[in-house]
């Protein structure tokens, strides 16, 4: 038999936010580039300014993304699917072709209730610190 407050906690741990993730800048550090060639002369590639990308997982990149920078944002992208409502700047770590993302929070169900901050599954809540009291 489960606990009923455990059966709420798990409840609340389903994903009730989304992440628009934006394309803000490309650059290219030619100066850089100099000192160190390596792959493309040129800007990043794979995104284009203005692109927006919308996430319904914390885990799962949206189709389509570069699963480096996904790798480099995804920090954020766990605050933010935690309920963070700040708008964030990110950028990929690529020192010569560095792409910059503004990631937003997207309401996309329900908010959850007091519950879900005690839940240990629900990771990237601010309240759930892994039992620290910071």
């Amino acid at each position: 038999m489960t606990n009923p407050t455990e059966e709420i906690g798990l409840a609340n741990c389903q994903e009730v936010y989304q992440c628009r993730i934006t394309v803000i800048r490309k650059d290219f550090n030619a100066d850089l580039y100099n000192q160190c060639p390596y792959g493309a002369s040129s800007a990043c590639g794979r995104f284009e300014v203005g692109q927006e990308f919308l996430t319904s997982s914390r885990w799962d990149p949206p189709s389509g993304f570069c699963s480096w920078a996904w790798g480099d944002i995804r920090p954020i992208i766990m605050s933010i699917h935690g309920g963070h409502k700040a708008p964030m700047i990110a950028c990929c770590t690529d020192g010569l072709r560095p792409v910059f993302f503004k990631i937003e929070l997207v309401p996309s169900g329900p908010e959850p209730t007091a519950v879900a901050s005690s839940c240990s599954a629900c990771i990237g809540s601010e309240n759930n610190r892994a039992g620290r009291s910071d």
